[in-house]
């Protein structure tokens, strides 16, 4: 049905993001008459099932017999799908791969599927309206957060459950900085979980699911830190959002963090997996006001000047033209 709604629509040109969840079959893609720019949200259109690949270099290789884990037995799936990618992404000559970070780039460009392929980095935009700035006592009052503690903001789709966010380096993070200084001072806020695993003494509000911006936005301008202590991640909206908002971000230097946060200019980048580190760049950022306000404006500068809506379509519009002349 998607071949056939769009030759109806007659469209110049084709953009794919996430094309998971049965949106599109694997075979699809090479039905599509059209240039086609796919921007990738992660691993899977040139991994085999998985959408973050951990340690694997199967991407790298191919999903041969004889680089499948020792532990896995039975069908190998990731192998079967790969192939059938390998199969279909063959057939499509006009095709653009666009990735958010210049980490999912070097992969993408290391892969077997899209290692001849033209591969261009064009960040996320983020409505920089929207999250913005605001006056931390009022925003806290709305929010029924306390106005005279740090607050610590950690937020993801499944937060505390999935282990690529790293909740449990977080909380690891956390103890140690308990050591450092009064716990009584701060306070854990987390969005995207209604619980986790306490092994902190700190004082945690969970705050759920939030489905829109506007409570989004209030949130990060609450806080006065970010952590993203994630294991393996592309280019995460909650950083350019807590950024946009002039909160300065704590992350591990992985996968796109660097593309947004600039060590000691506008948040903290820790060594990978260093929680030590972690806990120290959380204190670096809270414990100095004036350093807190100049890294708070610099946050916020990074979006206007890198990361908003309009950089990110006159960046895509720019290319499509391009295509289309070249067509």
């Amino acid at each position: 049905r998607l071949v056939g709604r769009i030759k109806d629509l007659q469209p110049d040109i084709l953009n794919l993001h996430w094309v998971n969840d049965g949106f599109m079959r694997i075979e699809t893609l090479s039905k599509f008459r059209q240039p086609v720019v796919w921007t990738l949200h992660d691993m899977w259109p040139f991994a085999g099932g998985e959408h973050y690949v951990g340690a694997s270099t199967r991407y790298k290789e191919g999903y041969g017999t004889r680089n499948r884990p020792d532990a896995e037995t039975g069908l190998d799936v990731n192998r079967w799908i790969w192939q059938r990618k390998k199969k279909a992404w063959a057939k499509v000559n006009d095709l653009v791969i666009v990735t958010p970070s210049n980490w999912l780039a070097k992969c993408a460009g290391e892969s077997a599927l899209f290692g001849d392929r033209r591969i261009e980095v064009l960040p996320n935009g983020i409505d920089h309206e929207r999250f913005r700035p605001m006056e931390h006592s009022s925003v806290r009052r709305i929010l029924g957060l306390p106005e005279d503690k740090k607050l610590i903001l950690f937020g993801a789709g499944s937060a505390t459950r999935d282990q690529r966010k790293g909740f449990h380096l977080l909380a690891d993070a956390l103890d140690k900085l308990e050591q450092k200084t009064n716990p009584a001072d701060y306070e854990l806020v987390v969005f995207g979980s209604l619980s986790g695993k306490d092994s902190f003494s700190m004082k945690t509000h969970y705050l759920g699911n939030l489905f829109d911006e506007i409570s989004m936005a209030l949130v990060y301008a609450a806080a006065d830190v970010f952590v993203a202590p994630s294991v393996e991640d592309n280019l995460p909206n909650t950083v350019l959002e807590a950024l946009s908002c002039g909160t300065p971000v704590v992350a591990f230097d992985i996968g796109g963090m660097p593309d947004m946060i600039s060590h000691e200019d506008n948040g903290y980048l820790a060594v990978g997996f260093d929680t030590d580190e972690m806990a120290e760049g959380i204190l670096w950022i809270l414990e100095d006001q004036e350093r807190w306000r100049r890294l708070s404006g610099e946050a916020r500068d990074t979006i206007i000047q890198r990361f908003t809506l309009r950089h990110s379509a006159k960046r895509y519009l720019d290319l499509y033209e391009e295509m289309l002349r070249g067509a």
